[in-house]
């Protein structure tokens, strides 16, 4: 008799002892495949909002090019006090799912889940953020191509403090909710101007003959700290998946995720809706860093050739000055 679970495979057999021999010989072959099967599918979860899904199908995809297989298993908060984070991570603990993706910015900096740890981090695709603009607020001759007057909506602070300091004459929306809900307010006419991520453009949006999406450098609109990098996730003790999961890892990456999230580390709860950090590399390895404080408005840039003590650097230039 064979039996499974997440992470062995437990063989009895009731025979005499020369049977046994026998057995054990005839069977070490597929035993060894079964094993070598079973090490390399892993249980996905996911969110059910469009992004969540093309995030996780990311993943499955990423990940059967390294030969591991997938399945993917979707959730939705039916609990109003958690959201799907916690949603997944009760999956996790609960051998319902192994793994999930997750936007590295909305991940909480002082995460109270010690047995849910980040196990691997992407590389950056397509960091940043633009404007979605209805044709009624679109003018091509102006720089950003938004009218005066323009109701702009946004999710928080960062985002307020400098799109004003490039756009005097707009009002804001402030709108906490996902961004799926946000567009489905846009195109009901409740805002002129939605301010998204690029990915989540790409993701949500298939028909875009009346409206214009104009993309913003990372350095114009700079992003929440780790924005564009995806975190997969696994619990503490599985290190099965854990391994699994490094076929996903770009060690280049830790180095400025870890740089940009450490800086509102170090800064005060109140301020991290209210903090944007963006560090890139060149071909030399020189660190470039765009930074801002919506309140006050303080806005930073500069270069250095190492990554020691570039996040203290940060929080005093933004901080102290």
């Amino acid at each position: 008799m064979i039996r499974k679970d997440k992470q062995h495979i437990f063989i009895y057999i009731f025979a005499p002892r020369q049977t046994i021999y026998d057995f054990v010989f005839t069977i070490k072959i597929p035993i060894i495949s079964y094993l070598m099967q079973a090490d390399n599918t892993l249980r996905l979860g996911a969110g059910k909002q469009k992004s969540e899904i093309m995030l996780s199908q990311k993943m499955s995809d990423d990940l059967a090019l390294c030969g591991i297989s997938c399945t993917i298993s979707y959730y939705e908060p039916h609990d109003p006090s958690k959201n799907i984070q916690e949603v997944l991570y009760d999956a996790i603990r609960d051998n319902e799912i192994d793994t999930a993706a997750f936007d590295l910015s909305h991940l909480p900096l002082y995460d109270i889940h010690k047995d849910i740890v980040v196990t691997a981090i992407s590389d950056r695709m397509n960091p940043g953020e633009g404007l979605l603009i209805s044709s009624a607020a679109y003018d091509p001759s102006l720089e950003l191509k938004i009218k005066p007057g323009s109701r702009v909506m946004i999710s928080d602070v960062r985002q307020g403090g400098q799109l004003l300091s490039m756009l005097p004459m707009i009002s804001l929306i402030y709108n906490t909710k996902n961004t799926e809900e946000q567009l489905f307010t846009f195109k009901n006419g409740q805002c002129d101007v939605l301010l998204m991520s690029k990915n989540a453009y790409e993701a949500l949006i298939d028909d875009d003959s009346d409206i214009t999406f104009l993309k913003l450098h990372p350095k114009e609109m700079i992003p929440r700290p780790g924005q564009g990098f995806t975190a997969y996730v696994a619990h503490r003790e599985d290190l099965t998946t854990r391994r699994l999961l490094k076929n996903l890892h770009r060690s280049e990456s830790v180095q400025i995720s870890n740089t940009e999230r450490k800086v509102l580390q170090m800064a005060n709860p109140e301020h991290v809706d209210k903090i944007g950090v963006y560090c890139s590399t060149d071909q030399r390895g020189y660190f470039h860093v765009d930074a801002v404080r919506s309140e006050p408005f303080n806005k930073i840039s500069f270069s250095q050739s190492i990554s020691a003590g570039l996040p203290e650097k940060i929080y005093e230039a933004l901080f102290t000055k």
